[in-house]
């Protein structure tokens, strides 16, 4: 009689089997993202190629979703380790390898290391613009290559230094700012873990960040300068949740100095500075009588002081020490939203501009005053909600822009149903936004088509977004009715 002996599997010995797959199909969309980054090298001259370029982009889009796809169905499973794991190896990957591709769809890197130069040289960007005379002297190779030659700067004081560093270590080789961009938004996905930890959510999240192809090319590709900042913003997010709002006030401050963006969040910090102070969360009754507290005021006091100390340097080098930055934000157009161009167009600027300012400026005090949206909602779904609606109404809406709501994925997706088509509206116009590069190449005639493509699927994500909350809304209201009339009945019983 023949025995036949069974190997008992030990709890944990072996991983199950669709575990293994998953990770085999997480490996499969590395590998194909990785074949598409190399492709893309391949292309040369992306402008020139625009049409492959956006396919391209769109397939490794798709491949992306696909991926995020993959981290839903892995909600609450095993292996969290292995999948971190190759999620940043290839993250690494695709950075590294979009070092290589060349800088053709952006002239931005071109400013930087001119202005890079000039900083290194004690002369102020912001006194003079590239075509000024008084600059004659500087002149380089790179100079033929600088964009808006007649407008002094408009990057602030820490892109600048950055902008410097990258000039005495690379000289005007264009690696400089790409290698820089790489190395901080390798700094924003640790430090995207680090928020994952401290919210106590999924780190296998990180991929909705890692692996979007937006960041890795207009970083990696174009080295545009809004990866520091990304990195400052999430730093100054923890350290207020981690109750130093010193600390975090003093991050936001340098964010503010790498890019301006932050500015617009810095009341939306101010619930969150008050209760780690007072070492209370969730309290109703926040307002703006709270906020003008001491020392809750403070805290913004000390971003501005940090903002005011980053400019001085510039203005003892020259006068004109904040730039063209109102000549930017008040009169250059481009890719701007449907809405935006409309009544810039039939209206006047000036009224697109001025509904701009007061939109921006009304999500503001609902974010950061409403009782009810500023204690409920994260200090990360609240800023998602903000720069969102800048994107909305801007004037400027250039395809790296798209990384100030990208970078806040991870921390709120799919975290409250209402904003599920908020969420993936932004997704998707990460992809659409690529078709941009079509009018970058030619003489502008295609944005007749090429905007409502861009802008009309993304409205009606919004627009569902709005929809979905009003009825969550409703329910809620008549629960919360019900049980309010329940709770009196029980006491006339």
């Amino acid at each position: 009689m023949t025995t036949t002996f069974r190997k008992t599997q030990q709890p944990g010995s072996i991983r199950p089997k669709p575990e293994r797959k998953a990770l085999y199909k997480l490996m499969g969309c590395g590998v194909a993202l990785e074949a598409g980054f190399l492709g893309m090298i391949g292309l040369g001259n992306l402008t020139d190629r625009a049409g492959w370029y956006v396919g391209l982009t769109w397939g490794l889009f798709l491949l992306f979703g696909l991926s995020c796809w993959l981290l839903i169905k892995q909600a609450g499973k095993a292996g969290q380790r292995e999948w971190l794991f190759i999620s940043l190896f290839f993250a690494a990957l695709f950075r590294l390898t979009t070092l290589f591709a060349a800088p053709t769809l952006s002239t931005d890197q071109f400013r930087y290391t001119w202005e890079g130069r000039l900083v290194t040289q004690g002369v102020s960007p912001y006194r003079y613009a590239p075509d000024d005379p008084a600059l004659l002297k500087y002149r380089s190779e790179i100079w033929p290559l600088v964009q808006q030659r007649e407008t002094a700067s408009p990057y602030p004081p820490l892109a600048q230094l950055i902008g410097a560093g990258e000039y005495l270590l690379f000289g005007e080789s264009l690696l400089g700012p790409k290698i820089a961009a790489i190395v901080f938004d390798g700094l924003t996905c640790l430090a995207l873990l680090w928020l994952l930890g401290i919210y106590g959510l999924d780190k296998r999240r990180i991929i909705l960040y890692a692996w979007c192809p937006l960041p890795i090319i207009e970083f990696g590709q174009s080295g545009h300068n809004d990866a520091p900042m990304l990195f400052l913003l999430l730093m100054a997010i923890g350290l207020a949740e981690r109750r130093k709002p010193t600390l975090s006030a003093l991050a936001l401050g340098l964010a503010c100095l790498a890019k301006f963006t932050p500015i617009f969040g810095l009341p939306l910090f101010l619930v969150v500075w008050h209760f780690a102070r007072s070492g209370k969360g969730g309290q109703a009754g926040w307002n703006w009588r709270t906020a003008l507290s001491f020392p809750t005021w403070a805290y913004p006091f000390l971003t501005g002081l940090v903002i005011v100390g980053g400019y001085l340097p510039f203005l003892f080098m020259g006068q004109g020490a904040i730039g063209s930055i109102l000549e930017y934000t008040g009169s250059w157009r481009d890719n701007e939203g449907l809405v935006y161009g409309i009544l810039a167009d039939w209206i006047s600027p000036m009224t697109a501009k001025g509904l701009s300012i007061a939109v921006v400026g009304g999500t503001i005090l609902l974010l950061s005053f409403h009782p009810t949206l500023a204690i409920s909602l994260s200090l990360p779904r609240r800023l998602m909600l903000l720069f969102g609606v800048v994107l909305l109404v801007a004037s400027t809406v250039h395809p790296w822009y798209l990384s100030w709501v990208l970078v806040l994925l991870p921390l709120v997706y799919l975290k409250e149903p209402a904003f599920k088509a908020w969420d993936n509206g932004w997704l998707l116009f990460a992809a659409l936004v690529q078709l941009v590069y079509l009018a970058y190449a030619g003489d502008g005639s295609p944005y007749i088509w090429v905007k409502p493509l861009e802008y009309w699927p993304l409205y009606l994500f919004i627009g569902w977004s709005l929809l979905k909350s009003k009825r969550s809304a409703s329910t809620n209201s008549i629960i919360n009715k019900l049980k309010e009339n329940q709770v009196k009945n029980d006491s006339i019983n």
